[in-house]
């Protein structure tokens, strides 16, 4: 397994989740008309929900930058969370319900089309999908090698 890029993939997914995470808090602070409504997917109001999954992202992104843990929880805590992300965006898919919020109301603050980031934070989920599979698949058959624990460790393999 090439441990500079699991490093780099650990650290970018923390880096995203840790903006969307704050991104996501902004947005729970404030007095937005779409935090007084429920999500027509989970049942929970906007508010509530935008603090739990900020505080899962936060969590995930603190585990995946830390060396704490072993590489293989690391994924599966990706995987876990990835998981949910795609299955939150196939039931609103199936309920027909086009708002996500998966950056509260900061992108249309920023001036970024909502689409786009929703495209791009898409993306994301998949990368880190499709990324953590393979990476529990290597456990999982046995071909794990000496794997870097964290991306200041990098530099060490070279």
């Amino acid at each position: 397994m090439n441990s500079k890029w699991i490093a780099y993939f650990f650290f970018a997914a923390s880096v995203v989740l840790t903006l969307t995470a704050a991104a996501k808090i902004y947005t729970a602070v404030g007095s937005v008309g779409i935090l007084s409504i429920s999500d027509p997917v989970t049942f929970v109001p906007y508010r509530h929900l935008m603090w739990a999954v900020s505080a899962l992202e936060a969590i995930v992104a603190a585990c995946l930058i830390s060396n704490r843990y072993a590489v293989w929880a690391r994924a599966l805590a990706l995987f876990w969370l990835s998981s949910n992300f795609i299955l939150y965006r196939f039931a609103a898919e199936f309920l027909n319900v086009k708002l996500c919020p998966c950056l509260g109301t900061l992108a249309s603050e920023l001036a970024i089309r909502q689409e786009l980031a929703d495209h791009v934070l898409t993306g994301c989920v998949l990368f880190w999908f499709l990324g953590s599979l393979w990476i529990l698949s290597q456990f999982l058959d046995g071909k794990a090698a000496v794997i870097v624990e964290t991306p200041a460790e990098v530099g060490k393999f070279g």
